[in-house]
């Protein structure tokens, strides 16, 4: 007589093998997904922050902050924003160059596998990933 369990070990998996046939099993193009989202958030990032200029051209307050700020500190305030806007886009930018340079190199994965090597010439098996 057949093993009870070893039926179940076999015939579960093949149900649902054949129920979920219909999905593909390509391999996802996962680099290009990753930069792809990854500029997006890029350019919504750096939209975001570019619609932000125009309000560091303003030459005065508006009329319900007025009482609140000198005129001189507003302008300094105009400076600096428009100071700490331009070094942000720069920032954003270098980020994701190096972000997408990061990824097209395989540096993340090349650092995995040296990682794992190290850790295997110190003792420590793939248990401690």
């Amino acid at each position: 007589m057949a093993n009870p369990i070893h039926l179940l070990q076999h015939t579960i998996p093949s149900f649902i093998q054949a129920k979920l046939a219909f999905i593909a099993t390509d391999p996802l193009p996962w680099k290009e997904s990753v930069l792809t989202f990854s500029w997006v958030v890029w350019a919504f990032e750096t939209y975001l922050l570019y619609r932000q200029f125009p309000n560091y051209s303003k030459p005065k307050p508006p009329l319900e902050l007025v009482a609140f700020f000198p005129d001189d500190k507003f302008e300094q305030g105009q400076k600096y924003g428009a100071s700490k806007a331009k070094f942000s886009a720069a920032s954003l930018l270098y980020s994701q160059l190096l972000e997408t340079g990061l990824i097209v190199f395989d540096v993340y994965a090349r650092s995995w596998d040296a990682a794992t090597a190290l850790m295997a010439k110190l003792g420590y098996s793939s248990e401690y990933e």
